[in-house]
């Protein structure tokens, strides 16, 4: 099987590439922007008609999230037209997506698991952008596949995990928001788990499902545990978020139901306490990033 990962290079993108040897039977083939343009809808047209493939997966987003409030333009490129624009080659060529969506497209006052069906209110441009892109999947084909996932940290790009590890080293003492709740994601974890629903041929129960790794946990314990797993001496305070200035709104409560996932696509990732421990073991590793296969 073919599989084209657009957004290759990104943090999650590399964490698929980092498992292409686990799983030969699989081609991945990264699909860099200079070869294809997703706010070009001409660019993907072509990109389609000269490349075989059995399966797209879409890694591409804007993730900064306070960025996006002063480039809207930009964001909505990358996560609406973007994914438009797939979706509709995607049908064209009668094959499947995946793609990649947030926990910030709820941002309700439901203080409970968070269900696929439960209402969305994203208060940030980029959770509107997120769920337009979605809401565009979705008005172009009927088989896709899109994964809501959350605090996503991991060895690749720019992450909390990796900022933590960075600033806990340089400094005396950091405050942390501690009223925002949710999950870590191991972008590791879920590139893995994803090949292996591929592989076992449930990429063709479509739908949307929720996807982290499983527990519960403020910005503030993952923080102090990851402080604990360093031996760090830096300083951790928690602060709330009206404390913390930043330019988009952030949900306060995130914690989402995975049962979803877990009955129909046989994903269940593990606790993030054992995720973040095999995160920085990997964080320290001279030869885990170089022996992780090239894009």
């Amino acid at each position: 099987m073919r599989i084209v990962i657009t957004g290759a290079s990104g943090q999650l993108g590399q964490s698929f590439f980092h498992w292409k040897d686990k799983f030969p039977e699989f081609t991945l083939v990264p699909c860099p922007r200079a070869e294809m343009d997703l706010s070009s809808e001409e660019a993907i047209r072509t990109y389609f008609a000269y490349n075989e493939f059995d399966l797209l997966i879409n890694c591409a987003a804007y993730t900064h999230v306070d960025g996006a409030e002063s480039n809207q333009v930009m964001a909505k490129q990358i996560n609406v037209h973007g994914p438009s624009y797939l979706a509709a080659a995607c049908v064209r060529k009668k094959i499947p997506i995946l793609h990649f969506s947030s926990d910030y497209v709820y941002h309700n006052t439901l203080n409970r698991p968070l269900l696929e069906t439960d209402p969305t209110h994203p208060e940030s441009v980029y959770g509107r952008t997120k769920l337009a892109g979605e809401q565009e999947i979705t008005r172009h084909t009927e088989q896709y596949q899109i994964f809501r996932s959350s605090w996503i940290i991991g060895p690749f790009g720019n992450n909390f995990l990796k900022s933590m590890i960075r600033l806990m080293q340089e400094r005396d003492e950091l405050k942390i928001v501690e009223d925002q709740i949710g999950t870590p994601t191991y972008s590791l974890d879920m590139a893995y788990d994803i090949l292996m629903m591929i592989q076992n041929k449930k990429h063709k129960n479509y739908g949307v499902y929720n996807l982290s790794n499983s527990g519960v946990c403020s910005w503030f314990d993952l923080a102090m545990y990851i402080r604990h797993l360093g031996g760090y001496s830096c300083e951790v305070r928690p602060i709330t978020t009206e404390e913390y200035p930043a330019e988009a709104e952030r949900p306060y409560y995130s914690v989402m139901n995975k049962s979803k996932a877990k009955n129909q696509l046989g994903i269940l990732l593990r606790p993030w306490q054992e995720a973040v421990e095999e995160a920085m073991k990997n964080y320290f590793s001279e030869s885990f990033v170089k022996n992780t296969p090239g894009c």
